[in-house]
């Protein structure tokens, strides 16, 4: 069994809702779960770009990390961003992605936004072996929260990667 890390940003409570079902589902299959979140300083300050976090959760811990969080202005959150942005190498990690969003399809800003953490992520070695987008106005929601975590638990025939420089 592994030792599972959901990192999420949430503002409303969409995106830590998803979290808290993964995680459960996990927990049932035997996995060691810990939910944590990123915490800005100002939940929403004037000029994204001036972000500041107050809880950096660590990803070392975990050898498979899931990261959610919610869309904001048609990308991926600036909390999450910079989250992402400042973590140390992922190369030893197998890596899930989802997003949160309010519009009802995931070209209205979910797929962009798992684009822009998919890369940041790659960009530090991570193997992101699947992403989801949840377009939270959709009366098909739970179906496909359901079907996400289902994607997102079948990893058991991937092999873990060996860490950088072994």
């Amino acid at each position: 069994m592994m030792k599972i890390g959901i990192i999420i940003h949430s503002m409303t409570g969409h995106t830590f809702n998803v979290a808290e079902e993964l995680s459960q589902k996990l927990m049932d299959k035997g996995h060691t779960v810990e939910l944590k979140k990123v915490v800005p300083v100002e939940e929403q300050p004037k000029n994204p770009k001036n972000v500041q976090l107050k809880e950096i959760p660590p990803v070392e811990p975990y050898e498979l990390v899931v990261f959610g969080a919610p869309v904001h202005g048609m990308a991926v959150s600036p909390t999450m961003r910079l989250y992402l942005e400042q973590l140390p190498d992922l190369g030893d990690k197998m890596v899930a992605i989802f997003v949160t969003q309010s519009f009802p399809f995931p070209f209205m800003g979910g797929s962009r936004s798992v684009g822009q953490m998919k890369k940041i992520c790659e960009s530090k070695g991570a193997d992101v072996y699947e992403t989801g987008v949840i377009n939270w106005s959709r009366k098909t929601r739970q179906a496909k929260i359901e079907d996400m975590i289902d994607r997102f638990c079948d990893f058991s025939d991937r092999p873990l990667k060996a860490p950088a420089g072994k």
